[in-house]
């Protein structure tokens, strides 16, 4: 997605800021609140490196790319004017005699709108070099805890399906519980990318993009609970055993819909065959579910130029896959969705 389409989906959050701003401006070269609100956004966003006093108020933050190349400047004034508003905003400045008349509160928040981007990225990143299986996510847990306490959500319940999280923010007025899912484990496979964030743990690796679902749900958190501009209530549902040991179920069995008072619950899964930007959805089911099958085929072996006086497996079991897909073509109503793999012999 461009980064303005990026930026424009935190359009409220900038707008805090720029009324923050434009509400205590401050003079030339002693922009010392400014300074200090500007350098706390970009430690939320987890920029790389914070340089601060630089003409007496001004601060340089460095962001590192994928790879190797120049260094480019994106620059915004800070400073204010010294003459007093008279516009009757309630975001009007506070400091009186001065006023951001020039827009400076403008470019400040335009340039810090351009760096959130770099926060969500981290933790991406962080995640998915991080993996963890099945019902054992502590430290992904302890992770997504530790930004949604940044994000001063209003309750944060753990321990739920052994590593699960639910968390709740307040809107505005009351109204129904509406939850948002995503899955957090990884699967047992060995990456070979060779990326710089590929996974530290061996045999493990965030395959199936539940990395990217986590940090959405995060971008999420941290969105609404900026923002607030709902009704009701907003449950984060932070699932783990999404793969194979049936996580959801377990958190359901442990009582979260009753627990949270969850009326519907919300969710989606990444898809790179879909454009950027663009996500589909259908009535009913729109994702198989899984259940497993194992059969042993048991022959008799000899010589490949005596086959008569053998028990072939390896026939047999290439027949019954074949027949297996009868039970889609044959056995089913064309319009039911159903697709049966075997995955390994």
């Amino acid at each position: 997605m461009p980064i303005v389409n990026r930026i424009a989906a935190f359009d409220a959050d900038m707008k805090k800021w720029r009324r923050n701003i434009h509400q205590n401006p401050e003079l030339g070269l002693d922009c010392y609140e400014t300074a200090s609100f500007i350098e706390a956004r970009l430690r939320e966003f987890g920029i790389d490196e914070i340089h601060t006093g630089i003409a007496k108020s001004g601060i340089v933050a460095i962001i590192n790319g994928k790879v190797d190349g120049d260094t480019i400047g994106l620059r915004a004034d800070i400073d204010a004017l010294p003459m007093t508003e008279t516009t009757k905003l309630e975001y009007a400045s506070d400091n009186v005699g001065l006023m951001h008349a020039c827009g400076h509160d403008g470019h400040t928040t335009m340039l810090l709108g351009a760096a959130f981007d770099a926060d969500m990225k981290k933790w991406r990143r962080n995640i998915r070099q991080n993996p963890e299986l099945g019902l054992d996510c502590y430290e992904t847990a302890s992770f997504i805890e530790a930004r949604l306490r940044e994000f001063g959500i209003d309750e944060i319940h753990t321990g739920i399906a052994k590593s699960g999280i639910v968390a709740i923010i307040n809107g505005k007025v009351d109204g129904d519980t509406i939850g948002l899912r995503a899955d957090i484990d990884a699967l047992p496979m060995t990456e070979t990318t060779k990326l710089e964030y590929a996974s530290d743990n061996v045999g493990l690796m965030h395959a199936c993009g539940h990395d990217g679902h986590t940090t959405m749900l995060l971008g999420a958190a941290r969105y609404l609970s900026e923002t607030r501009n709902f009704s009701g209530r907003v449950a984060l549902i932070f699932q783990p055993a999404e793969e194979n040991e049936g996580g959801g179920r377990i958190m359901v069995e442990e009582g979260i819909l009753d627990r949270f008072n969850i009326k519907n619950v919300y969710a989606i899964h990444n898809t790179p065959d879909v454009a950027l930007g663009k996500f589909y959805t259908m009535p009913g089911p729109i994702m198989a579910g899984a259940d497993k099958f194992h059969i042993d085929v048991v022959g008799v072996g000899g010589h490949g130029a005596y086959p008569h006086e053998t028990k072939d497996p390896i026939t047999a079991a290439i027949g019954i896959a074949q027949t297996f897909q009868t039970i889609v073509s044959r056995s089913r109503d064309p319009n039911d969705k159903l697709v049966v793999s075997v995955t390994q012999i």
